[in-house]
């Protein structure tokens, strides 16, 4: 499975990637929403980990114009973001613009668990 991993902080980019390739992901990665467009219609990730506070174009607006793409419409987005803290977003566990949110610092596990759980939705799998 591969993972486009959009976020401008390199030492949050270097640790989830880390991770993430422990697992046995794919990683490409993007430090800005323009290159975060670029990346999902050339790279086609199967989920894409988002950050909101970018440069050049947010989370929010990168996310709106992914959903108006037909190549990249049904890719799930999962918001890493600093604006809710992990246990809002653990016990919330809301969709934010139809897509799920994970508050800073990132929580690798639940990270790994949500990327499965979006997998598994765009698969046709219902998650356990």
């Amino acid at each position: 499975m591969k993972v486009l991993l959009c976020d401008d902080e390199p030492d949050i980019q270097r640790v989830l990637t880390r991770r993430l390739r422990a697992e046995g992901y794919e990683v490409v990665t993007a430090v800005d929403g323009e290159e975060a467009l670029s990346m999902a219609s050339s790279e086609r990730p199967d989920v894409i980990l988002l950050d909101i506070m970018m440069p050049k174009k947010n989370g929010n607006a990168v996310a709106a114009e992914l959903k108006e793409r037909p190549e990249t419409a049904r890719i799930p987005v999962i918001f890493i973001t600093c604006l809710v803290n992990n246990n809002e977003a653990r016990v919330m566990r809301y969709q934010f613009g139809g897509n799920l949110i994970m508050g800073k610092p990132v929580d690798s596990t639940d990270l790994v668990h949500l990327i499965r759980q979006a997998g598994e939705r765009v698969a046709g799998i219902e998650p356990a």
